[in-house]
């Protein structure tokens, strides 16, 4: 029974939350609502352990699957009052059926995970289908050594509730320790880039200390140049145009350097940004 514990069960619920973010986005797209993720918890351990926590209400099951760089099913599991409050919606604002809204939701899912996975890992497909709890355990799931992960959510100001990420715990060490590995080569490379400089050993710093160091990273919407006439006339209430498109990524910058792209997400209570694309890993950090 693989052990995850510690900073592989923190890896696999940033994993989590970077995945579900990229799903909300286009979930509150399609349905027309704002909905907002609050960071998850990850416990291991048999499944049939973490039943008794769930609601006694009437669920939705979403199963999915790995296949290409990954391989395996996972699941997560929806009141399925809040489904049907996101379906309707859904339903309302796309004009479609309530079919194609289900289908809508559900690939909206999948395709939150494929993105995110792909940024992380390359090239990464998901299947998902929808299947009853029973179904689930009918395929053994019952006894199935897993990483059960509740996460918190709000849409708009009109539900306030949790959903359940259940992920095999082989599957879910892979993943972590991914993770975990893609943090590491990012800190090699890092390294590598500050004791190639040229230096005197004695002026040579603890790369612990260099890493440590705090840079300001900042999120740009767009810059514009503008005649001082018109900053004159800025007053409260005055709307500056800019040329970038609303759907169009946001720039990173680090010390004044182009470090990425990236998309708002909300994050709780608070924006935060989803990268989407590094352009120049390093070059804005190292100097």
């Amino acid at each position: 029974m693989p052990d995850l514990s510690g900073d592989y069960l923190d890896a696999l619920c940033e994993i989590d939350n970077m995945c579900m973010s990229a799903a909300a986005t286009r979930v509150e797209k399609k349905a027309g609502k704002l909905v907002k993720l609050i960071k998850p918890k990850a416990k291991q351990g048999i499944l049939s352990q973490f039943i008794s926590a769930l609601p006694d209400a009437d669920k939705a099951f979403l199963t999915m699957s790995f296949s290409n760089t990954y391989s395996g099913d996972f699941m997560f599991v929806f009141l399925k009052k809040d489904i049907d409050f996101l379906i309707s919606a859904i339903e309302k604002n796309q004009s479609v059926s309530s079919e194609e809204a289900i289908k809508t939701f559900a690939q909206d899912i999948s395709e939150g995970i494929k993105e995110t996975m792909s940024m992380l890992t390359g090239k990464q497909d998901v299947d998902s289908q929808y299947t009853s709890f029973k179904e689930a355990l009918d395929n053994g799931w019952e006894e199935k050594d897993v990483v059960f992960i509740e996460m918190q959510f709000k849409i708009s100001d009109e539900v306030s509730s949790h959903f359940w990420h259940i992920v095999p715990a082989d599957l879910g060490l892979v993943l972590s320790k991914d993770m975990l590995g893609e943090i590491d080569s990012k800190l090699e490379e890092f390294s590598e880039k500050v004791t190639t400089e040229e230096k005197k050993p004695e002026e040579k710093k603890d790369i612990d200390v260099e890493i440590n160091v705090p840079v300001e990273l900042c999120v740009e919407i767009c810059r514009k140049e503008v005649r001082l006439k018109e900053l004159w006339n800025l007053s409260i209430g005055s709307i500056i145009e800019f040329k970038k498109g609303v759907k169009e990524s946001l720039d990173i910058v680090i010390k004044g350097k182009p470090y990425g792209k990236a998309q708002v997400v909300t994050v709780g209570e608070r924006f935060g940004v989803r990268i989407t694309e590094v352009v120049n890993y390093g070059e804005g950090i190292g100097r």
